[in-house]
């Protein structure tokens, strides 16, 4: 992804969360798709990450099969969900895009799929009163998440990260 001239790229390194549920790890280094999830009954923030419609995949890769697929090329699971960007991440990602800030997010696979950073008591999403939700658990895929910023309303875009994010892990994962 390239930057215009009215444009800043930012790039956070992070994961793609659910796995356990969709079962699908995409190609790595394709640009996926990040789609604001309306109807998440438990998070009104959630925003899904979907391997990109059969128009838009490129030509060498359509009938790659990826890990997890049962045996499924690429082309029977275009448009189809991979999972979710983690929490308070994809607060900021709703944010960015339905004001404008963010013309658009890309997500990339990086290749490596670990179990979760968190404890096993800590392994379900909470939505809490404080300025920070508790991530879930579960198995995540390593991604980099690309944010294409607006240059003019880039320290607002910023501002919307650090408010979103605990600043330790957007200190150690973000690349402006």
């Amino acid at each position: 992804m390239q930057a215009a001239d009215d444009e800043h790229l930012v790039k956070i390194s992070w994961s793609i969360k659910g796995y356990h549920a969709f079962h699908i790890r995409p190609p790595i280094n394709i640009d996926l798709n990040i789609e604001i999830e309306n109807n998440n009954r438990y998070d009104e923030n959630a925003v899904l990450v979907k391997i990109p419609d059969l128009v838009d995949l490129p030509e060498h890769v359509l009938n790659q099969l990826p890990e997890g697929s049962n045996q499924r090329p690429l082309r029977q699971l275009a448009g189809r969900p991979v999972g979710r960007v983690p929490a308070n991440v994809c607060k900021a990602f709703k944010q960015l895009l339905q004001t404008q800030m963010a013309k658009k997010v890309i997500c990339r696979y990086t290749g490596m799929a670990a179990p979760s950073r968190n404890p096993p008591s800590h392994q379900r999403f909470h939505r809490t009163n404080r300025i920070f939700d508790i991530p879930g658990g579960g198995a995540e895929l390593s991604c980099d998440y690309f944010i294409l910023i607006n240059k003019s309303h880039f320290r607002e875009a910023m501002r919307v990260l650090e408010n979103c994010i605990p600043f330790q892990d957007l200190d150690a994962r973000l690349s402006a």
